[in-house]
């Protein structure tokens, strides 16, 4: 019967009813409402063809199109817009020309982000985000789950998750590959304890450069950082066997609290609905199934609450919580929160996630969004230490052949697809917690001669239940047998809705993630695996596992029990594959991928075949071949998914040799280099070829320090490299950045100066550089960063001399937004002010300074000149709107204007008898008149008198007789000769002469 399929309105995760596990953080389905009681799908998930995740191999994408690249980029999330309006007069600024652009690169999936590895509320520790950083703390370790049960199939490679918890709070998370290098085990199928990552244990781990990988772009995750180094520092504790609690009766204490993460909102569940599930189906379930060794129990509880902390950093959102309530982690303790549904899209958040534990004592920490017995259920289950019942499908097959795993397609586990019936848990998982009795179970090794036993039904209770097999590798395989009775007599009722069958099943001890994998005992052709859903063994006919170490027939099955006979089996002929010719070709163990570890599996994406390897993989595809993969390109790929990435299938081996120990490798959509100083990253389309063309990592940009970033304005990408980048974009193809500008480019503030249309040129005074963009052009020398010079100011500054003439290079981008509409740029010789009306002009010196200090353009307006030098005595001046400014070398800088000044310039100016000002003007005087200070003498100004200047020894008699505040007021003429030794001045108030013989000055 093919299994019904559900409307997928959207990307959601977390297996619906098979709750979500273990620490992650994922979004609830948007059909999810607040208190769903069994939130279960309505039908299994379907069985389109997985990835055999107990080989070894982690994939994502479909490797389908042409090898070319595409030029699609994803939603902008960075980097330059396009060029803010640039001044237009004096000459208007212009945007330089574009040239032809160059072939369009492919966008790469993977986007920047410039954030912190705990990124809690405020007052959460962080972890600092300095490559070299080590951290020290507790290993968690997690596995995602997925909504929708194809997803979940799908991206099954990508667990576990791991992260480190340090004492003081804070969390980081690591990429699986790169930790299980330094600190994990190859995880094997013979691997029937523990995960392959010591989870609980305290590790040092020295940090490397933040990887924004898929659980952070799809499921929320803060992102995580890439591994230098890590070791063990202390090994976890065991977990005691029984919990030490006070209370008789309860074995696992659980905390409940409700709680509104950072975003969401209150739903409709109620705290007494909680409490009621996790006391009653759920705390019945692990009871019965446990024969009361464990004791589920609430033994507190706490109503709504809002939260700082959101589902994106779930140590922090149980960190605060439990802080909050008093929960003090401990053996047998679980802190349980019911996170709110509303709304239902609320980003990040898992239907159910919760930490990994090594026995039932562990304790742990929980979340879910439902109270279904199966989603509170599965996730205790992984509190105390299991991972998922998973199943194996094989074409026509057992054990053999086209393989691959299906997570979560044990339909009669709760740790599998759980649904409204939850049956018995299954032997596997029962003895990895240690809860099936010894007298419900035989082991047996490969036996030399027949053995014949019977099996009771795993549910009855009684009798042998449960048998363990251990083949000649190791591996342990565990034959049940399922009868409708007990806890699963639902299979002989209309509740077996999916028409599962009864008999005699065999699972395969594994590690994590899938802690069993169910085979398939009647197992169908390729085409007919959707709908298969019967996997019990066939009665009468033998069948043969681990490669033929074990021969299993079902002699008979009856209501008393299962009759079974076990032998040695026949070991299968391997034909030769394309695989093993290219194994056999590149030196086999000999070669550099060494001894195989799993079997060759197909049924990949694009129909393609793998096989790994101590030291890489072989992949196979109808349109690649057969290619292998090995080293840090292995690595990487796979972490990003293999085939099912966004680079697809290789088309070339890994090929090494290159400059700086460097490797390359090519794949449909793109090609990975490496170095021993680089990690390796992809370069693909037009930023490929212009890479190319300056002879790649032999040339001035060396090799890729990461993947191009796109979703720019205007359809453009960046790549950074050791010695630059490349920019590009469809207008303008693709431009070397060197540093100096490119960190300047890539800041918002130099935004408006769009991409760029020459590459950066060097070799300027004072080790400089520029390159022109869209909107204008970037200088930077070893005296000064770089800045954005365009329009107006950028034209005004050229011919000034550019960085050779006397403003020197900018110091600091224009500011614009000024009174008129003006705009402003500093440069390390002064500045220039760009006007509509007026234009651009040069300011320097005490001209400049005097400027900024009275007002600038509120003071003396626009400048109207540049500065001029050149002056008597070292002066210089500049005319502005409202006013001249003045300087020398004997007298400050100060600002002349009005009639002041036009009597002033009258006097010759400087080269006159007043000279150069000494300060600026006073206003606000007696009739509201106005006084300046020359080197030569003042020049008083009033409504009534108008302006003349006063020098000499009548200057001093009228300021001792108290100038324009005394008797004789202001000045009402310019000094006269009357005969050959006498000067006259009248006053308003009377007339003074000077005797030039006598030296005196008399008052008439």
């Amino acid at each position: 019967m093919p299994f019904p399929r559900r409307s997928r309105p959207h990307r959601a995760r977390a297996v619906l009813a098979v709750p979500a596990a273990v620490l992650l953080v994922l979004t609830a389905p948007a059909t999810a409402s607040a208190g769903d009681e069994t939130p279960a799908p309505t039908a299994p998930p379907s069985s389109a063809p997985a990835e055999e995740a107990a080989t070894g191999g982690g994939d994502a994408g479909d490797p389908t199109g042409a090898t070319t690249p595409s030029s699609a980029a994803p939603a902008p999330t960075e980097a330059p817009g396009a060029a803010d309006p640039a001044p237009t007069a004096d000459p208007a600024p212009t945007a330089d020309p574009a040239p032809a652009a160059d072939p369009a690169p492919a966008a790469d999936p993977t986007p920047t982000a410039g954030v912190t590895e705990a990124g809690g509320p405020a007052g959460t520790p962080t972890v600092p985000s300095a490559p070299g950083t080590t951290v020290v703390g507790e290993l968690v370790v997690a596995w995602p789950e997925h909504e929708d049960p194809d997803e979940a199939r799908e991206h099954a490679h990508e667990g576990p998750l791991t992260w480190v918890e340090t004492p003081a709070g804070a969390s980081v998370r690591l990429p699986v590959d790169d930790l299980a290098g330094f600190v994990g085990e190859e995880a094997t199928a013979a691997a029937e304890t523990g995960p392959a990552l010591p989870a609980g244990a305290t590790v040092e781990v020295v940090l490397g450069r933040e990887v924004t990988d898929e659980p952070a772009r799809e499921d929320g995750l803060a992102p995580a950082r890439d591994v230098l180094a890590a070791e063990v520092v202390q090994e976890a504790e065991p977990a005691p066997q029984e919990p030490v609690l006070p209370a008789a009766t309860v074995t696992n204490e659980v905390t409940v609290a409700m709680v509104v993460p950072a975003g969401g909102q209150q739903d409709a569940m109620t705290l007494d609905r909680v409490v009621a599930a996790v006391d009653g189906p759920v705390a019945d379930f692990w009871a019965e199934q446990s024969s009361g060794a464990i004791r589920l129990g609430v033994t507190a509880q706490h109503t709504w609450r809002e939260a700082d902390a959101g589902c994106s950093t779930p140590s922090a959102l149980w960190a605060e919580v439990a802080a909050a309530v008093g929960f003090t982690e401990g053996p047998g303790k679980h802190l349980l929160l019911y996170v709110s549904s509303t709304p239902a899209t609320q980003s990040s958040c898992a239907y159910g996630l919760a930490t990994v534990g090594s026995s039932p004592a562990s304790g742990g920490r929980l979340y879910v969004r439902g109270t279904g017995t199966s989603v509170l259920a599965h996730e205790f289950g992984h509190n105390f230490g299991l991972g998922h019942s998973s199943a194996l499908q094989c074409d026509a097959a057992v054990e053999s052949g086209r393989c691959e795993l299906q997570g979560y397609r044990d339909l009669w586990d709760v740790m599998g697809v759980s649904w409204d019936e939850l049956g018995s848990l299954n032997a596997a998982q029962a003895a990895r917690l240690g809860l099936l009795p010894a007298e419900a179970q035989q082991s047996l090794a490969v036996p030399s001669s027949p053995v014949a036993l019977t099996l009771a039904p795993l549910a009855g209770g009684t009798g042998t239940r449960a048998v363990r097999l251990t083949d000649e590798k190791g591996v342990a395989y565990w034959l049940e047998h399922r009868a409708p009775t007990g806890r699963d007599a639902w299979l002989a009722t209309a509740a077996n809705r999916y028409g599962l069958d009864s008999g005699v099943q065999l699972r395969r001890a594994a590690g994590q993630p899938d802690t069993s994998v169910l085979l398939d005992g009647t197992p169908s052709a390729y085409a007919g695996w959707t709908g298969d859903t019967r996997v019990a063994l066939p009665v009468g006919r033998a069948v043969d596992v681990s490669g033929g170490d074990l021969r299993i027939t079902v002699e008979g099955v009856s209501a008393a029990g299962a009759r079974v006979r076990i032998t040695r089996g026949v070991p299968p002929t391997v034909p030769a594959t394309a695989i093993s010719t290219a194994y056999d070709r590149s030196g086999g163990p000999d070669g550099p991928l060494g001894y195989p570890t799993s079997a060759e599996s197909c049924g990949l994406a694009g129909d393609g075949c793998r096989r790994t390897f101590e030291r890489g993989a072989i992949f196979w595809s109808p349109r690649t071949g057969a290619r292998l993969v090995h080293g840090a390109i292995h690595d990487e790929w796979k972490r990003r998914g293999a085939h099912r990435s966004a680079v697809g299938y290789p088309v070339t081996d890994t090929l090494c040799g290159l400059v700086a120990d460097g490797c390359y490798q090519g794949f449909q959509k793109g090609w990975f280099f490496t170095s021993r100083d680089t990690a390796p990253a992809v370069v693909l389309g037009g930023i490929r070829e212009r890479w190319q063309a300056l002879r790649s990592e032999n040339g001035v940009l060396g090799y890729p320090t990461g993947d191009e970033r796109c979703g720019l304005a205007g359809g453009g990408c960046w790549q950074s490299f050791t010695g630059g980048a490349l920019v590009w974009s469809p207008a303008t193809g693709a431009r070397v950045v060197r540093a100096g500008i490119l960190p300047r480019w890539t800041s918002s503030r130099t935004a408006a100066a769009g991409y760029p249309v020459s590459d950066t040129m060097c070799g300027l005074p004072d080790r400089g550089c520029y390159q022109v963009f869209q909107g204008g052009s970037l200088y930077a020398s070893a005296g000064s960063a770089a800045s954005v010079v365009r329009g107006g100011i950028r034209e005004h500054w050229q011919r000034t001399g550019s960085e050779y003439g006397p403003l020197g290079y900018p110091a600091g981008d224009e500011r614009c937004g000024l009174r008129g509409g003006g705009c402003r740029q500093q440069f390390t010789g002064g500045a220039v002010v760009w006007s509509p009306v007026l234009g651009a002009r040069a300011l320097r010196g005490g001209v400049l300074t005097h400027w900024d200090a009275t007002g600038g353009l509120a003071g003396v307006g626009h400048p109207l000149t540049d500065t001029t030098c050149g002056l008597r005595d070292g002066g210089c001046y500049q005319l502005f709107e409202r006013g001249s400014i003045y300087d020398s070398a004997r007298t400050p800088p100060a600002v002349v204007r009005g009639a002041v000044r036009a009597r002033w310039e009258a006097a010759r100016l400087e080269n006159g008898p007043l000279g150069y000002p000494t300060g600026d003007e006073r206003c606000g005087l007696r009739g509201g008149g106005c006084l300046q200070d020359f080197s030569g003498g003042t020049v008083a100004w009033s409504p009534a008198a108008g302006a003349h200047s006063v020098t000499g020894e009548i200057r001093s008699s009228w300021l001792a007789a108290g100038g324009q505040d005394g008797s004789l007021a202001y000045p009402v003429g310019q000094p006269f000769r009357s005969g050959d030794d006498v000067v006259v001045q009248h006053f308003q108030g009377g007339t003074l002469t000077w005797s030039l013989g006598e030296g005196l000055v008399r008052r008439t």
